[in-house]
C-alpha cells in the first residue's frame, strides 16, 4: 500500500501546475556554493581561494542528498533569489523516480496554524503528505512519531526513502523558529529515520544558529551577468534576438535588477511582449 500511495502522491505532484511549471522556461536556474564546515559564509560568498566553485543549485542539492552525511541540508539565499522555485523544481525532479527518493513538499507557512505542542512540525509534514494521497498522511505521521509499522495507518513506509522539503522557514514567526529548529534536529538526527532526508530553505539571516551548526549549507546566489545572458539565450527566438534583448537590459541599466529571477522574468515579459513600450526601472 505504501508504494501505491507514494506513486499516486508523486504522479499528482508532477501533474500539479504549481510544480510542473518549473520544468518549463519559467524556471531560471540558480547557482549555489557549498559552505565547507567552519568557513564563514561571507568568505564563501566572496569566492576566496578555499571556497568551492558554484554549481547549479538543484544539482548541488541532489549531490548533497546523495551523501551519507546529507540527512539535513539548508538551502540559504538572499531575498527574492528564487528559493521556492528551486525547492519546487527539486521536488518535481525527485517525484519522477520515487523508488529512489520520494519528495514531500512542505510549505512552512502552515506551521503556525498547527496546534501548539511538541510535534508541531511533524503534523505539518504529515498534513502536506496527504495533499495528493490522503492515506499517506497517517503513514508519514506514524513514521515521524517512530511508531511501529502496524500503528502507522494503512500505508507502511518501511523500505521507502523520503525527502522532506521544508520550504520557507523565514515565513514562520520569529518566536516559533527555535521550536521548529529543535524538532527538526531531533527528527534529522534520529537513527530510526536515517534513511530519510530533510531539506530546509530560508533567507540566510533567518536560519537559527542551532541548524546552521549541524546542517550542510548551500548558499544560493543572485544571477551573474553571464547567467542572465545564458538564460535569455535559452528562451524562444533567435540568438540575434536574445543578444538584442540582453543589450536592451544593459542599455537600460537593469542588469542589477535582472540578477533577481522574479525581476528578470518581468523584464523579459516586457521585452518579449510590446517591443515599443519603454524599458526602465520605473516600468519593472
Amino acid at each position: 500500500m505504501s508504494g501505491d500511495a507514494l506513486l499516486r502522491h508523486c504522479q499528482s505532484l508532477r501533474d500539479d501546475p504549481a510544480f510542473r511549471r518549473w520544468d518549463s522556461p519559467d524556471y531560471i536556474p540558480l547557482s549555489a556554493v557549498a559552505a565547507p564546515p567552519g568557513l564563514p559564509w561571507d568568505a564563501v560568498l566572496g569566492q576566496i581561494d578555499d571556497a568551492p566553485p558554484p554549481e547549479d543549485a538543484v544539482s548541488a542539492l541532489r549531490h548533497a542528498l546523495a551523501r551519507d552525511d546529507g540527512r539535513l541540508i539548508a538551502a540559504l539565499g538572499p531575498p527574492f533569489c528564487g528559493q521556492t522555485s528551486v525547492m519546487r523544481r527539486l521536488a518535481w525532479l525527485l517525484a519522477e523516480t520515487p523508488a529512489r527518493a520520494a519528495p514531500i513538499f512542505v510549505p512552512l507557512a502552515r506551521y503556525a496554524a498547527q496546534p501548539a505542542g511538541g510535534r508541531r512540525l511533524a503534523r505539518v509534514i504529515a498534513e502536506s503528505a496527504g495533499v495528493y494521497a490522503p492515506d499517506l498522511a497517517a503513514a508519514v505521521d506514524g513514521l515521524l512519531a517512530r511508531a511501529a509499522p502496524e500503528a502507522r495507518g494503512q500505508a507502511d513506509l518501511s523500505g521507502e526513502r523520503l525527502v522532506f522539503i521544508l520550504d520557507g522557514l523565514d515565513e514562520v514567526q520569529r518566536q516559533l523558529r527555535d521550536d521548529l529548529a529543535r524538532e527538526l534536529l531531533e527528527l534529522s538526527e534520529d537513527q530510526r529515520l536515517a534513511a530519510h532526508r530533510f531539506v530546509i530553505s530560508c533567507r540566510r539571516e533567518a536560519l537559527p544558529p542551532a541548524i546552521a551548526g549541524r546542517a550542510r549549507l548551500l548558499l544560493l546566489q543572485y544571477l551573474s551577468g553571464r547567467e542572465v545572458l545564458r538564460y535569455v539565450r535559452s528562451r524562444r527566438g533567435s540568438p540575434a534576438q536574445a543578444n538584442a534583448r540582453f543589450g536592451q537590459i544593459i542599455d537600460a541599466r537593469l542588469l542589477d535588477m535582472a540578477a533577481l529571477p522574479p525581476l528578470l522574468a518581468a523584464i523579459l515579459q516586457r521585452l518579449e511582449g510590446d517591443r515599443n513600450s519603454p524599458l526602465g526601472r520605473s516600468q519593472i
